[in-house]
């Protein structure tokens, strides 16, 4: 086998890592082009000298592709699948377990302010914007997103 033989290889082998750097380098199909290209321009040439080995080499090629696109497409699958997660985040989902707990509200809330419920520092509104004092005990009403909806406690 000559010295042109393995330079087509390895113009090939090339070829076939362009595919799989785009998927984690998206070129808009340049790295694509040109993978496409190499691979071709090493079965052209390598076909006339070695035709069973240019078969296998689109069959291999064939077969990478039909894996790499399987995978690729599992890979964004996974990426951006939100199935089993909340799109809430974690202050969202805290503030929804605060209604009906007590807490005193740490600043005076004209109506907004802050409070100390369950020892942690949240972002509170008063119910109908009334007027709270600081040290004021106060009660979780509502909890809509991270807005956090408060009353005194008599």
């Amino acid at each position: 086998m000559s010295e042109d033989f393995w330079v087509l290889i390895l113009v090939y082998v090339i070829g076939l890592v362009l595919y799989f750097v785009e998927l984690f380098l998206p070129s808009g199909g340049t790295l694509a082009a040109a993978a496409t290209l190499t691979v071709a321009f090493a079965l052209w040439r390598l076909f006339p000298e070695h035709p069973y080995i240019a078969s296998s080499c689109i069959l291999v090629t064939i077969a990478y592709l039909v894996i790499l696109i399987y995978w690729g497409v599992r890979r964004l699958n996974s990426v951006t699948s939100l199935a089993g997660g909340t799109a809430a985040g974690a202050d969202v989902v805290e503030a929804g377990t605060l209604v009906g707990v007590e807490g005193t509200a740490v600043t005076a809330l004209r109506p907004s302010g802050v409070a100390i419920i369950h020892g942690k520092r949240f972002d509170v509104v008063s119910r109908s914007g009334e007027f709270i004092e600081a040290g004021s005990r106060v009660q979780v009403m509502a909890a809509d997103g991270n807005r956090i909806v408060v009353r005194p406690l008599v």
